[in-house]
């Protein structure tokens, strides 16, 4: 029984157990001796040889020499059958199965894991060579697939995020409450229904404007609401950023309406000028209308959300000339003027590859001079670098806004303008960006030295 209890410890300490009985043997047990040769086997399968008892003893018995011949046939048979399957196991493993359960299976799950690490940290960093990638997918997706794309990314949490510190001196507060963290922001039109506005602040911009939002359709405007209520669930600073919302209406008891469903949520409301009918479109009754908004703005808990006025691409109409849309342009901010509000968003086209920078520059100089600096002009549209959009501010904008940008350059835009705008600054020895606002307006002087030139050096 010694022998029996040998046999079946070598089987055991295999790493492919070999399980022998004395129903498979054909004869008693007691009888059967294991000779040195088949015991130094066991010991190799014990040292995690594979099949060690069936490998050696099987050749040396198909080889018809050594000790073995003394092993009954159906051992010999058992064993046979055993490397034969074993062989048959090793050819339908895989490589990567095989890799990983073979001797370098600790350095292959190291370089592994190591990779998807990397790729992890990536993909949620907005500076990694990776999103050139990106780009390359929204190019390829056209305008409308990657808005798509991008949309469903920033609703999952799945964009990345802009870890570099922003420089500090592209902070700017026009106004008391009224902070900009960066002057690049995205414009309505892009994530119409507040499906990730905090994934977008979390890229990079500095604000982030959702909608437009129809003020006559309930459904469209309490989705809005639940999603802006819902975007902060842990109460925490997501990102340093304002959040807009633009309402579109034909008459002045839905704008009204809108704002107080939506005021709560948002940090400023823009009115969308395109719809309102030519008669509330007059000054006056244009005035009178930004009272009424302002007011109901101001009466919502906390202070209430500032006010702009959005005068669209194709304001007052699409075939208007050069000088038609500067007097509506002036006449809109005169109303803003005179009901209070916060400033004046000037669109240039919804394509900022092709809406034109001069041309933008031209009307936000004539809007800044006829407002004496006082409104805060928002600069949609008409950017392409961070040296165009430092122009637009010299010109009399705050701020700038872009979408289509997003779409054809991809993730990294918004880092870029950044950088670019800060490079710009101090080669034009600016100390601050407010600094630059209207600056082409002010008599020009001795320039002064910049001290962050000195700090970057």
């Amino acid at each position: 029984m010694a022998a029996a209890s040998m046999a079946m410890r070598l089987a055991g300490r295999g790493s492919r157990a070999l399980l022998l009985s004395g129903h498979e043997l054909r004869r008693p047990l007691v009888t059967l001796r294991l000779p040195p040769p088949l015991a130094a086997c066991g010991t190799l399968a014990g040292r995690g040889s594979r099949g060690a008892v069936g490998s050696a003893t099987a050749q040396s018995a198909r080889a018809g020499t050594g000790p073995l011949e003394e092993l009954p046939e159906n051992l010999r048979k058992i064993m046979d059958d055993y490397e034969r399957k074993m062989d048959k196991d090793e050819d339908s493993q895989g490589f990567v199965q095989r890799l990983f359960l073979g001797k370098h299976a600790a350095v292959a799950g190291i370089f592994f894991a190591s990779t998807i690490m990397y790729l992890m940290n990536a993909i949620d960093d907005v500076t990694s060579e990776l999103h050139h990638c990106t780009s390359l997918l929204l190019r390829i997706l056209g305008p409308e697939a990657a808005q798509r794309f991008l949309l469903r990314a920033a609703a999952w949490g799945c964009l990345p995020s802009d870890y570099d510190k922003d420089d500090p001196y592209l902070i700017i507060e026009p106004q008391e409450g009224l902070r900009f963290f960066t002057p690049v922001g995205l414009a309505s039109g892009f994530d119409v229904g507040a499906v990730g506005p905090n994934a977008f602040l979390n890229l990079g911009f500095g604000f982030v404007e959702v909608g437009p939002v129809e003020a006559a359709d309930a459904e469209a405007l309490g989705g809005v609401r639940q999603r802006l209520a819902a975007r902060d669930r842990t109460d925490q600073v997501v990102h340093l950023g304002l959040v807009g919302a633009c309402i579109r209406g034909s008459t002045s008891a839905e704008l009204l309406g809108a704002t107080e469903v939506l005021g709560a949520y948002v940090d400023y409301i823009t009115l969308d000028l395109g719809p309102l009918p030519k008669a509330a479109r007059v000054e006056s009754a244009l005035g009178r209308l930004v009272l009424d908004v302002v007011s109901a703005a101001n009466s919502v808990p906390g202070g209430g959300p500032a006010v702009f006025l959005k005068v669209p691409a194709g304001y007052p109409a699409r075939a208007a000339r050069d000088t038609e849309r500067v007097e509506a342009a002036g006449s809109a901010a005169a109303a803003a003027l005179f009901g209070g509000a916060a400033g004046i968003i000037l669109a240039h086209g919804e394509d900022e590859e092709l809406a034109d920078s001069g041309a933008a520059a031209e009307l936000l100089s004539e809007v800044y001079r006829r407002t004496d600096g006082r409104l805060t002009l928002i600069a949609s549209g008409g950017v392409r670098t961070g040296r165009e959009a430092l122009g637009l501010i010299e010109a009399g904008a705050t701020v700038i806004q872009i979408s289509h940008l997003l779409v054809s350059e991809g993730p990294q835009v918004c880092r870029r303008l950044k950088s670019e705008m800060s490079q710009a600054l101090m080669e034009r020895n600016y100390v601050s960006l407010q600094d630059a606002v209207g600056a082409a307006h002010r008599k020009k002087k001795v320039k002064r030295r910049n001290p962050w030139k000195a700090i970057g050096a």
